[in-house]
């Protein structure tokens, strides 16, 4: 898979990741984030809220963590950056120019659950800068340079386990996709509310930034991969619980008395909530 191709019957053009390349920094085995000397992320000290040990190893609990060493962390970050970019000399060594390395990662990890991560990319794309047989482009730019020729059919499918949905719509997830799809459909009624204005804008939007939270992905994964499947559940079930609280206050022209429901989740803009609505 170093090229792209065109998907049968449309006009969008896919490239496929590249599989030895993601295993370098997705592999709970042999990534790069794992490696003893980079930072820990899962153990913070609860005074200051710092983390301040290293992975030290994947087999020990948090309480076996040793102190995490700056110097000794970038030391890694380079021995890295210096293995990643050799792996994409070779890996290209012998393809044509038109060839592609796709290598996509999800932008949080890097200085977030990888802390070292930004020092990484800027390492690897340095190196990669000055390479005489790798160029980097956008994809854009490799889609102008080399359109595609061949097409192919693209099943149904997903980054999750086995390729397909179970990672989010499983047994153990049945509850959350009952109270979502609830909320989704109870808050089409509100459209008409909002057009014709009954006091109750804060309401609506309000309502929508809850039902938006409720829509993450991230609770059915957690539930499914059992990361922090009460976390998950405690906070579906009161992003539920609150928007039916505030779809009942319109409905049934009622007040809300606490003020909780409405400062403690602020996220996405009110314009940009109801603009959303009334475009259904």
């Amino acid at each position: 898979m170093y090229n792209s191709y065109k998907v049968k019957g449309s006009s969008v053009v896919v490239i496929g990741r590249n599989m030895e390349t993601s295993l370098q920094v997705w592999s709970r085995d042999v990534g790069y984030p794992g490696d003893p000397w980079y930072r820990e992320f899962h153990k913070m000290d609860n005074v200051s809220g710092m983390h301040y040990w290293r992975v030290t190893s994947k087999e020990i609990p948090l309480e076996g963590k040793k102190v995490y060493n700056p110097e000794m962390a970038m030391e890694r970050v380079r021995v890295h950056a210096e293995h990643f970019s050799n792996l994409i000399r070779n890996l290209l060594r012998d393809k044509d120019e038109s060839s592609i390395i796709m290598s996509p990662y999800d932008a949080e990890l890097f200085g977030h659950w990888w802390f070292e991560g930004i020092k990484w990319i800027e390492l690897v794309i340095r190196r990669l800068h000055d390479d005489d047989i790798v160029t980097l482009r956008t994809v854009s730019e490799y889609i102008d340079a080399y359109p595609p020729v061949d097409e192919i059919d693209l099943p149904e499918s997903s980054w999750g386990y086995g390729g397909k949905h179970m990672t989010w719509w499983n047994d153990k997830t049945l509850d959350y996709w009952r109270k979502e799809y609830d909320a989704e459909k109870k808050a089409l009624d509100l459209r008409t509310y909002i057009r014709y204005k009954n006091g109750k804008k804060r309401y609506i939007v309000q309502a929508l930034r809850e039902l938006l939270i409720l829509q993450s992905s991230d609770w059915a994964f957690l539930i499914f991969t059992n990361q922090a499947p009460d976390y998950a559940e405690e906070r579906y079930n009161k992003h539920y619980s609150r928007f039916l609280q505030l779809y009942l206050a319109v409905i049934d022209n009622k007040e809300i008395s606490s003020n909780d429901v409405f400062s403690e989740d602020t996220v996405f803009d009110n314009e940009v909530i109801e603009d959303a609505l009334l475009s259904i």
